[in-house]
């Protein structure tokens, strides 16, 4: 459990180091997107933005996690980190993979969104969890 707080805070820096630097890929290599379909710029902002913000989410849970008093909560966020982990590098899957085809079925990115969202929750419902238990 020890082990989750400076994980996700790893996560989180390495995460906003990779945003900016997708960002100068997009920049640079692609040219500012420019002459590029709509539907294909808009797939790879999306990709750029998600990776931010699952990247944040992870900076977040690193300065801010404590680990629950029950085994069970406990286990309830080894389970939603797993998630929270997951997510930023299944968007940058999306980001080179999924955006450069210009298809609108955004496997990784899915799943991705759906890590988070579970990850947060969890999260959530473990600290509340935490909150209410007899000290």
């Amino acid at each position: 459990m020890h082990l989750l707080k400076p994980i996700h805070l790893g996560l989180g820096i390495f995460g906003i180091v990779v945003f900016v630097l997708t960002g100068q890929y997009m920049a640079i290599v692609l040219q500012g997107l420019n002459g590029m379909a709509d539907g294909q710029r808009l797939l790879y902002r999306t990709s750029h933005l998600y990776l931010m913000w699952a990247s944040l989410a992870n900076l977040l849970m690193g300065f801010y996690f404590v680990a629950a008093a029950s085994k069970g909560m406990r286990l309830l966020q080894i389970g939603a980190s797993v998630l929270l982990f997951a997510a930023p590098p299944l968007f940058l899957l999306g980001f080179f993979l999924e955006s450069s085809a210009g298809d609108l079925d955004r496997i990784y990115c899915g799943w991705a969104n759906y890590f988070s969202l579970a990850g947060v929750l969890l999260h959530v419902i473990s600290s509340r969890a935490a909150v209410r238990a007899p000290s």
